[in-house]
């Protein structure tokens, strides 16, 4: 702006119009600027105002490294000592900041991010209630939801474990609605494991209605399923870490589902490559390596390649509800699959189960749509059918059928408190936690904002 390229090396001061050549750096158009005009960075404003014709804010360099500093040390969950440590300073093209400057900024565009929130929740947190001009129409069912969001509103690390307690509870979700000056009435639902805390809120008089998590239903399921297979689980685990051949790779104790399926999976796959040996060796070379006690009888090995079967297929159905886009509609279809394929899980999993907080939603769900026939569980249970529109009717494709998003959160939480955190107060960890959940909320316009309301640090 203040040096015009003239071609071949070349620059013309637009100034006083001296012509100067440039070599492999600026040096000599910068020192030209600085023994000829001491106002030179006034005005370089100056000039960007003027080529700037439709009055854009510019956002100086100065912000772009507050942002830079703060999305690297929130979304990488780095310590706040990062920012001075001098291998740090030394490794980053960034100019420097302070301890103190990045926790001030943190506080403020938290403080930003809050007020963005605030203005983003609805009155009333419920579907959509309309009614089809053709009642005999018929449309796809919602197995899935692409334009849900999930919101960090509040977190609140637990200081004394005596206090959490089920009215501790109560009163953090009144206390979270009373910020944001919504009434209890405005939520419609609450999506949580069936723990007695959580079931007792939800069926206290005038509070918010429960909706069990589906993940949490078929895990406690798959668990008494498989009860009748624990001794065989019990001897597959026991032979394969007290084997010789596999001593470096020995098995954990395994409480899931989906852990139990790698353990079968991996004991019926190495089972394979040995057998050909195994069969080839007489009963004394068994004997004399100690290999015999370890072998599985025929029996169990078919018992245990069945029981790879069915926990491959049981998987599936854990994997499909970890989805975050699961729609309620999609939950109940892949129970009611799994009851068919797998009767002796219908305690929990049935519309009638006595886990079930909402009997009225799940008759409901579970009246939209036919069971197909017998094949892959996913497969069939999430194929597209076409089911009859009501006239009358409340969306509810947007609620989540897990609690799923609120483990990951606490998985995440789990990190940004860790040791190399221990000193920070009890307000910073909710304020880092709803930065980097709620990213969307904030960006370097947001940074821009508070760097321009608190000045120049």
């Amino acid at each position: 702006m203040l040096l015009t390229h003239v071609g071949d090396g070349f620059y013309n001061c637009t100034t006083c119009g001296k012509q100067y050549k440039k070599d492999n750096g600026y040096t000599i158009l910068l020192n030209h600027l600085r023994r000829n005009h001491e106002d030179y960075k006034q005005d370089a404003q100056e000039a960007a105002r003027r080529l700037n014709s439709l009055n854009l804010h510019l956002v100086s360099q100065r912000t772009q490294d507050l942002y830079r500093w703060i999305v690297w040390v929130v979304c990488d969950r780095l310590p706040f000592a990062f920012v001075k440590r001098r291998l740090t300073r030394l490794n980053v093209a960034l100019s420097t900041i302070s301890e103190d400057t990045l926790l001030r900024y943190i506080v403020l565009l938290f403080e930003v991010v809050d007020v963005r929130a605030a203005r983003e929740l609805p009155d009333c947190a419920g579907g959509n209630t309309g009614t089809t001009g053709d009642c005999a129409a018929s449309e796809y069912e919602d197995l899935e939801s692409l334009s849900r969001r999930f919101l960090l509103l509040a977190f609140s690390p637990v200081e004394m474990e005596e206090h959490l307690s089920t009215q501790s509870q109560y009163d953090l979700i009144t206390d979270t609605l009373s910020r944001y000056n919504k009434l209890r009435s405005a939520v419609k639902f609450t999506v949580g494991d069936s723990r007695s805390e959580n079931q007792y809120i939800g069926r206290k008089e005038g509070t918010i209605p429960l909706i069990g998590c589906a993940s949490h239903r078929f895990n406690l399921e798959v668990k008494d399923f498989l009860k009748s297979e624990g001794e065989l689980i019990t001897d597959v685990q026991a032979s394969y870490n007290q084997g010789p051949s596999y001593s470096t790779t020995r098995l954990p104790s395994v409480t899931s589902a989906a852990e139990r399926h790698h353990m079968v999976e991996h004991v019926v796959g190495c089972c394979g490559k040995p057998q050909l040996v195994i069969i080839q060796l007489d009963h004394d070379r068994l004997d004399e390596h100690e290999v015999q006690p370890l072998l599985l009888r025929c029996a169990e090995h078919e018992r245990v390649k069945a029981l790879f079967q069915d926990l491959a297929a049981l998987e599936a159905v854990t994997q499909e509800l970890q989805k975050p886009t699961l729609t309620l509609s999609a939950a109940r279809r892949l129970f009611d699959q799994v009851t068919k394929q797998y009767p002796a899980l219908e305690p929990r999993l049935s519309t009638t189960a006595t886990i079930v907080n909402n009997p009225n939603l799940e008759h409901g769900l579970n009246g939209r749509h036919q069971v197909a026939e017998e094949c892959l569980i996913v497969r069939v249970a999430l194929k597209k059918r076409k089911v009859m529109k009501r006239s009358h009717y409340v969306n509810v494709a947007y609620i989540p059928p897990t609690s799923n998003e609120c483990e990951r959160f606490f998985s995440h939480a789990k990190v940004v408190l860790s040791n190399l955190r221990k000193r920070m107060s009890l307000a910073m960890p909710e304020m880092t936690m709803c930065l980097h959940y709620n990213r969307d909320f904030w960006g370097l316009s947001a940074v821009d904002e508070v760097h321009l309301k608190n000045g120049q640090e």
